[in-house]
């Protein structure tokens, strides 16, 4: 608070498996004086109003003046707006719901307050669509090119294995779209999530709407058939169509099971005792799985496991891609299977990293190298939690967020 008694903070704990808070998740307010803590309760008022992140959680962006009001930025429907909360001195819990300051048709995001009140913040458009960077340029600074013409938001791409089409996820359908004409259709619609094609592109799986069970459907129509219930995500396909990789969700998230297309029987495959698993990757041969492990709120490590031998894969056997220091995540495969891109923000903003892999004798071999770089604050990585990129020959298809807008500044005769 503006007297500097008292510090608002945004805690996730997501990472462990078995926290022991069952819902830690919230914003804290914690004594400067004696170090007690006290969770506001802010989070399921606001979830039960309908607000949601509108880039990378719902933070206490700033307190509001010299009052005990948090300014911050959030979503409800499809607009992004400032609100206000109290936050109680003497409790330190929030009081009543969020109250809307702004409501002017843009994404506004980013607010500071001075003492006396005054709000400056962004004003503009914040789009998540599918971007193509030409790897090829060494520079690293390739300027991205639109994949796709669509308006609305754009995410999860995967290529079929002869890289001419790319299915995507808009609107929660499934599209799938010809990279040389152009033409678009829908292959799946009804509130879908973590869309996969088939490496031949004649089927796709699907999370349903039910957010439990996976479906697979032929692109081509008719009815959905049930690959698994109440596993979790699909996270790739197997080249040789015979197999799905699936990251379960609660009450034991962050596995990877293996499943069967063809008889929908299921074997664990990757489990943590402590820390969740995500983003689990095929090799191109199948020998191998990448993946990260989420060891703190703002660290992950990206390991490969063979799946030749024991099941799940002990521990003690994964190899480390990357060290424990270092924030990498989302590991994707060369096409070749000799190198694994991943995610860094070494650089402060997540950009794109390439380590050699040799299967046939030391697993990882050399150097990391920076592949590209997304400096430029008009297009950035979003939201790693749900990421998925394709890296295909020298091209990188992803999707990013673009912003654009102006910096504007509301008085304290506006925030009332």
């Amino acid at each position: 608070m503006r007297d500097g008694k008292r510090l608002i903070y945004e805690a996730r704990l997501g990472f462990l498996r078995d926290p022991s808070d069952g819902h830690p998740d919230d914003w804290w307010v914690v004594s400067l004086e004696d170090l007690s803590q006290t969770k506001t309760g802010f989070w399921p008022a606001a979830a039960a109003m309908g607000l949601r992140e509108a880039q990378l959680g719902i933070t206490p962006d700033s307190w509001l003046g010299s009052d005990d009001r948090i300014v911050f930025s959030a979503r409800l429907g499809q607009s992004v707006d400032l609100w206000t909360v109290a936050i109680s001195p003497d409790s330190g819990k929030a009081l009543g719901d969020p109250k809307r300051l702004t409501a002017g048709g843009l994404d506004d995001t980013q607010p500071a307050s001075s003492v006396q009140g005054r709000i400056v913040f962004t004003s503009g458009e914040t789009r998540e669509r599918l971007w193509t960077v030409d790897l090829a340029d060494r520079s690293g600074t390739d300027r991205p090119e639109r994949v796709s013409s669509g308006v609305a938001d754009e995410a999860d791409p995967m290529l079929t294995r002869d890289s001419r089409n790319v299915l995507f996820v808009r609107n929660e359908s499934a599209w799938l779209r010809e990279l040389a004409t152009g033409n678009e259709s829908i292959v799946a619609q009804e509130s879908i999530a973590g869309a996969l094609i088939s490496p031949d592109g004649s089927s796709v799986v699907y999370r349903g709407p039910d957010d439990a069970t996976n479906l697979k459907a032929d692109v081509r129509g008719g009815p959905a058939a049930v690959v698994c219930s109440g596993c979790g995500w699909p996270a790739d396909w197997s080249r040789d169509g015979t197999s799905i990789l699936i990251t379960t969700g609660p009450p034991d998230s962050g596995r990877a099971l293996l499943v069967d297309v063809a008889s929908s029987e299921s074997s664990l495959l990757v489990e943590h005792p402590e820390f969740t698993t995500w983003n689990h990757k095929f090799s191109p041969d199948g020998r191998w799985v990448a993946f990260h492990v989420t060891i703190a709120p703002d660290l992950r490590q990206v390991f490969v496991a063979s799946i030749d031998g024991e099941r799940p894969v002990p521990v003690d056997s994964w190899i480390p891609v990357t060290d424990a220091e270092t924030n990498c995540a989302k590991p994707v495969w060369s096409p070749e299977g000799d190198r694994i891109y991943y995610l860094s923000d070494l650089e402060g903003t997540y950009c794109l990293y390439s380590q050699p892999f040799d299967s046939n004798s030391k697993p990882v071999a050399g150097p990391p190298t920076a592949v590209h770089h997304f400096h430029d604050p008009r297009w950035s990585i979003p939201s790693i939690t749900s990421l998925r990129y394709e890296v295909h020959e020298d091209r990188l298809i992803v999707p990013l967020t673009e912003r654009t807008g102006n910096v504007w500044m509301l008085e304290p005769n506006e925030t009332e």
